[in-house]
């Protein structure tokens, strides 16, 4: 063989090697990689729970399904937390019938990076349990909303706004009292949202919308609303803020304008009072108490003066009634303007049918 042949039959075959290798390593390595779960796993946990078909009946009669999704829990905010860092109560294998439910104000074993201490959603869940919404999570009351409800394990939440509004010289007082809520350092949460807010920015998010559905999904529901002892009024919350500005320009793609948890939580920078510690109005410390609202209304990036929606809130837009029912003679002078517009608009279509009418006939006749 020449030695030109020899060259092309050695390009050949080191050509067909690197195929081989490339194949092999295209089928070889899902079983190779390191899924981010198993480093949680320390106890090899999801060596039973990562088949589907791990359940069993409880002794109520009920499916309880153990199966674990090892892809949706890696990406999880509590993917590097290890299994009993939550399901503090099992101590053996295989477990007993009786497991305990997850208490989410259990002290972890991951160290809080504003402080250095064992991090708690203790602070969160003391809140929570004041709030109307707080229940036993242990024995949970009927229709009463469990963490679980509400939190879904976003990746991230989007904070402000689409994005596009990042140089600013300080984080959003109200914004950063939810990071504080569990940072409790001020100068480490103050320092830290502002270097990682562009990234934040452009992650998925709960809007804001989806926080009205979300609180829609309970109060919408007007028996669940009955048995929990609400009032009237409130069985009609939804419809009646689906009304207002605040709605309408959410509905048409407005991002900076007021969902549930604005209104009905109050924001003071580092302090406890967030989205979990929702009152009564008749509490002092309530954000829709008679003596807050106007501190509501004016709080930072809502009516604060300082952009496009007009001067300061006052007392005077305080105390209007943001969940009016126009339908109902408790608000008259709303009501009977509505009426008013109603038989106006109606009448003018009457008598415009009416005269088309009579030159219909006029034109047949």
């Amino acid at each position: 063989m020449s030695k030109g042949k020899r060259g092309v039959s050695c390009y050949r075959n080191g050509f067909l090697v690197i195929i081989i290798f490339l194949l092999a390593g295209f089928f070889v390595s899902p079983y190779l990689s390191v899924n981010s779960a198993w480093g949680a796993d320390e106890e090899n946990c999801l060596m039973c729970h990562k088949h589907r078909g791990i359940a069993r009946i409880d002794l109520k009669g009920n499916l309880r399904i153990f199966n674990v999704n090892e892809d949706l829990f890696a990406l999880s905010v509590h993917g590097r937390v290890p299994c009993r860092g939550c399901h503090v109560n099992i101590t053996e294998i295989p477990h007993k019938i009786q497991v305990k439910k997850v208490d989410c104000g259990t002290q972890c074993h991951k160290k809080e990076p504003s402080t250095g201490i064992d991090f708690s959603h203790r602070p969160v869940y003391t809140n929570y349990r004041r709030s109307v919404h707080g229940t036993d999570l242990q024995n949970p009351a009927p229709g009463k909303p469990v963490c679980k409800y509400c939190h879904q394990n976003p990746l991230y939440t989007r904070t402000y706004g689409k994005g596009v509004d990042v140089a600013r010289e300080k984080p959003i007082a109200r914004i950063l009292a939810r990071c504080n809520a569990c940072h409790t350092n001020e100068e480490w949460a103050n320092t830290f949202y502002m270097h990682v807010e562009h990234r934040l920015m452009k992650r998925t998010f709960r809007g804001r919308l989806k926080v009205v559905a979300l609180c829609s999904s309970c109060h919408e529901n007007k028996t669940l609303m009955r048995k929990l002892g609400l009032p009237e009024k409130s069985l009609k919350a939804v419809e009646t803020y689906k009304m207002t500005y605040h709605y309408k320009a959410l509905a048409l793609g407005r991002t900076d304008t007021a969902d549930c948890i604005d209104c009905h939580t109050y924001y003071e920078p580092y302090s406890p009072h967030n989205v979990h510690l929702i009152l009564r109005e008749s509490d002092p410390e309530s954000a829709i108490n008679p003596d807050n609202k106007g501190k509501i209304c004016a709080q930072e990036g809502c009516h604060d003066g300082t952009n496009a929606s007009g001067p300061a809130a006052g007392p005077e837009l305080a105390n209007l009634d943001m969940h009016t029912d126009f339908e109902s003679p408790d608000h008259p002078i709303e009501f009977w303007v509505g009426q008013g517009f109603f038989f106006m608009t109606w009448g003018v279509f009457l008598l415009l049918f009416i005269w088309m009418f009579l030159e219909l006939m006029r034109r047949l006749f």
